[in-house]
Parts: structure tokens; C-alpha cells; sequence
């Protein structure tokens, strides 16, 4: 008897979020009731750039705003702790989390994409208001079925 040894190939570890930059990964779970799988869009910010955007603390509420007209393409990220609706975790090295879920993403983004990453996301200020960040969104992201 003739026998073959087996490689053990380790699944393919996710790119990492950039420092400076956001990874957008579109994501699928299955739900416990076996109906429709849950879809959704994880936001993930960059540890250099939360820093930047001045998140702090295990979990900071953040305001997104879709561009229009010239900005049409672009989301808008700040920090807003007082009516912010999108709760941002930080995870063991330091990233940001968030996601966007099927009904809030629903006419704006697709939900199956493959993961794409900004590298390097500018912040700019306005007077007495927090620091924001604008990025350019992936156009696999923007690319709806009709």
C-alpha cells in the first residue's frame, strides 16, 4: 500500500486594515433560524488614523454622511458623541469597527464585494467642530444591482 503525505495549507490570513487608512470587507453570518443569511459592510479604521479622527475609548459613536454632486463617491467619517448612530469599537491593536447593516446599506452599496482598502485617508477640521475624514469608496462597493 502506497500512501501520499497531506499538506496542511493554513487558510489565507485577511489583509490587514491600513494604519493610516479604511478597509471595507462586505460580510455575510448565518442566522440561528436558518432563514436569510444576515448581510452586512464592516468599516474598519485604521489605529493612525482613529488616532487622527480623535477616537478614543473602547467605543466611540461616529456620524456618516454619503457625498453628493462632486463629493458623489465619497464617505464623510466624524466623531459625534451626542447623536452619532454608528458605534465604532476599537479592537487589541487599536483599529476602529463598524458596520453597516443590509437595511442601512440598502440603495446606497452593494453588499457582496471584495474586500478594498484606502491606505491613506486625509483629516481635515472645521472650526469648532470634530476632525473628519473623507474616503474615497471602492467602486465594487458602489456598484448596485438594479
Amino acid at each position: 500500500m502506497a500512501f501520499e503525505t497531506i499538506e496542511n495549507c493554513a487558510p489565507a490570513k485577511p489583509a490587514a486594515v491600513p494604519a493610516d487608512g479604511v478597509r471595507f470587507t462586505a460580510r455575510t453570518l448565518q442566522r440561528r433560524d436558518r432563514k436569510a443569511p444576515a448581510r452586512f459592510i464592516l468599516l474598519s479604521i485604521g489605529a493612525a488614523l482613529a488616532k487622527r479622527l480623535a477616537l478614543s475609548g473602547e467605543r466611540t459613536s461616529l456620524a456618516l454622511a454619503f457625498g453628493s454632486g462632486s463629493d458623489a463617491g465619497k464617505m464623510r467619517l466624524s466623531v459625534d458623541v451626542s447623536s452619532g448612530s454608528f458605534p465604532a469599537k476599537r479592537d487589541k491593536k487599536g483599529n476602529y469597527n463598524l458596520t453597516l447593516n443590509a437595511a442601512t446599506a440598502d440603495g446606497l452599496f452593494a453588499l457582496e464585494f471584495e474586500p478594498a482598502s484606502v491606505p491613506e485617508v486625509e483629516v481635515g477640521a472645521a472650526m469648532g467642530k470634530p476632525p473628519f475624514a473623507i474616503v474615497d469608496l471602492p467602486e465594487a462597493m458602489l456598484a448596485l444591482d438594479d
